[in-house]
């Protein structure tokens, strides 16, 4: 007696064998292979160790590849997308704060600042040694405006820029 079950368990193991063997065919011919199996009278698959199946088993055998088949037809269009806000980001700009020379052992705020109705959407800021200065803060501190903050741990003072990415946003 056939149940939906057994249908189901043989099904997913003649599935499951066609996929492992499907990179074992292609990988080694284009002819097809097949793999050995054992089917009990109740319709189970059962798979076999070297190609024998043992008493009270028949033995058969499951394509690992098979021919591709047409191309089916075109699904239906979907359904037009909502309208997406307006607006966006135009005209960047990168603006360069004026020079600020922090002593050493000190803290040194620099800010930058956007032209216009520009907005800061971004910035950072640029040491003339590079090395021995610690960035404490990068951040915008207005919409116009972007604020580095720098320790100078060196033994002398350290120029430092700050600098700001600018652009006109819509919307």
């Amino acid at each position: 007696m056939n149940s939906p079950f057994r249908l189901a368990a043989v099904t997913l193991a003649a599935v499951s064998l066609v996929g492992l063997g499907w990179g074992l065919a292609s990988a080694t011919t284009s002819t097809p292979q097949y793999a050995r199996a054992c089917v009990t009278s109740k319709s189970a698959l059962v798979l076999s160790n070297n190609g024998t199946c043992r008493k009270g088993l028949r033995s058969v055998k499951v394509p690992l590849s098979t021919a591709i088949g047409p191309s089916g037809p075109q699904g239906v269009q979907g359904v037009q997308g909502v309208q997406g806000p307006a607006g966006g980001l135009q005209g960047f700009t990168r603006v360069v704060s004026a020079m600020n020379s922090i002593a050493a052992g000190s803290f040194g705020p620099t800010t930058a600042t956007c032209p216009g109705t520009s907005q800061a959407i971004g910035g950072g800021e640029v040491a003339d040694g590079g090395n021995g200065t610690d960035v404490i803060a990068s951040y915008p501190v207005s919409n116009s405006q972007w604020l580095v903050t720098v320790y100078n741990n060196t033994g002398g003072p350290e120029d430092v820029w700050a600098y700001a990415t600018c652009a006109n946003v819509t919307g």
